[in-house]
């Protein structure tokens, strides 16, 4: 019995692990279209620079704040991250797109700029540009407040002011795994309706069906211990940012968002085409489609085709219904904990399941007297 609910568990993973893997894949397409990072750590940077403008007014004027925006993001240590100019960017809002935008700017990186802007006022006069320059020494001052020890000179300055902005880049990184959060909910729930993936009927299909049960938990057993499970894992590090394809949105190192990989990753070489994110999309796409097709050869209840609901649909009731919307929605949740997670339990599985024995072999080893 025991064994029967290895087995089982193993196979619901090993979909769960495939279906979060491609949920993965489209965090990563969408980022790719809507380049979400940029967006949000300029949004960050508006707010960083909104609250070193001077306090006597009311409200940051929206104006004066854009000008902000556009002479950090065009000074030469910001501009040199990104092609083009801000303002010549195709933004649709920070709120749906960045455009071009970095998507990780590094502390020392923004530390420079603020020094630089700081020390150089703009080339134009009125209260905008006054703004500008305060905003920038202000930013300055707030940062080597927080440690003023050890800030005489210039390059201890700095490091204040990038350790100031690595504490901030916190709360962007927090919004960033948010958005993926709510992306891999996305996918997984559209995954789980189109594809029908029912894990109470997948579970139920895997404890009737020894034969089924039994081949695919040889070929997990088999993949876990040959090293191949990440071959289950899809990732495209895009090559227009300057930080890892799991970096968050700011100065704070990187770190796993919803399905890193090892497989399938790596840069995109631009001698293979000459726009390396449309490179990076096709490579997303294909392995989505390569996921689903794989689940489809492993014999288990996916699709609609052949669905007792769809078959008999005047013969079912409400609590049927009601059964196929949880089993679609456990589904949809555990695509959401995302593929790192089911890769980490997978292999625990595998572990506990080489380590007991049949009962047959139990039942075939003779008891000593």
């Amino acid at each position: 019995m025991l064994i029967q609910i290895l087995d089982v568990l193993i196979g619901l993973s090993v979909v769960y692990l495939v279906f979060s893997t491609a949920a993965s894949a489209a965090v990563e397409l969408v980022e790719v279209v809507l380049r979400r990072r940029g967006a949000l750590l300029r949004k960050g940077i508006q707010e960083l620079l909104a609250a070193a403008m001077p306090s006597s007014e009311a409200a940051p004027d929206a104006t004066a704040l854009a000008a902000l925006v556009e002479r950090f993001y065009n000074s030469p240590h910001i501009a040199s991250l990104y092609s083009g100019r801000l303002s010549q960017l195709p933004l649709l809002g920070w709120w749906v797109r960045g455009g071009q935008l970095p998507s990780y700017i590094p502390p020392e990186r923004f530390a420079a700029a603020v020094q630089w802007l700081a020390a150089k006022p703009p080339a134009t006069t009125g209260s905008v540009a006054a703004s500008a320059n305060d905003a920038f020494a202000r930013l300055a001052e707030i940062a080597l407040s927080l440690a003023p020890e050890g800030a005489a000179d210039a390059k201890a300055q700095q490091e204040k002011i990038a350790a100031y902005f690595t504490a901030s880049a916190e709360r962007y990184s927090g919004w960033y795994r948010r958005h993926v959060q709510l992306v891999l909910l996305i996918s997984g729930g559209l995954m789980a309706a189109a594809l029908n993936l029912d894990s109470l009927r997948i579970a139920q299909v895997l404890s009737d069906d020894p034969a089924l049960r039994s081949q695919i938990v040889e070929q997990a057993l088999k993949d876990a211990a040959d090293g191949e499970l990440a071959a289950y894992q899809i990732s495209c590090s895009e090559p227009t940012t300057p930080a890892p394809a799991n970096a968050p949105p700011a100065g704070t190192g990187p770190e796993p968002e919803g399905g890193a990989s090892q497989a399938e990753s790596g840069q995109i070489s631009t001698g293979d085409t000459d726009d390396p994110a449309a490179a990076c999309e096709k490579k997303l796409k294909d392995g989505i489609a390569r996921r689903v097709a794989y689940a489809s050869t492993l014999g288990l209840p996916i699709g609609w085709d052949g669905d007792p609901l769809r078959s008999a649909t005047r013969h079912a009731n409400w609590l049927d219904w009601l059964q196929k919307l949880g089993g679609l929605l456990i589904t949809a949740l555990a695509i959401c904990m995302g593929a790192p997670f089911w890769f980490d339990l997978l292999n625990q599985l595998a572990n506990i399941r080489t380590s007991v024995k049949p009962a047959s072999e139990d039942q075939s080893t003779p008891k000593s007297k």
